[in-house]
């Protein structure tokens, strides 16, 4: 290789090349208007929510929201 004039190609062992989907954050943040604090004193002021996405046997999918109260 000397002769060639050809060096090996080095890797530094310490530095992370792992592959990382990782945006950041992306669209915005609600503000936390509840502070935690879950205990309605009336109907319909703190409601709960889920989305869940269900696949139906014809291959299609199909969302389901479901909401507390």
């Amino acid at each position: 290789m000397n002769e060639l004039g050809v060096q090996p190609a080095m890797y530094n062992r310490r530095k992370n090349n792992h592959y990382s989907s990782y945006k950041g954050t992306v669209g915005k943040v609600a503000d936390n208007l509840l502070n935690q604090t879950f205990d309605a004193t009336s109907p319909f002021t703190v409601l709960h929510t889920d989305v869940s996405q269900v696949r139906l046997g014809d291959s299609t999918c199909a969302y389901m929201s479901v909401i507390l109260d």
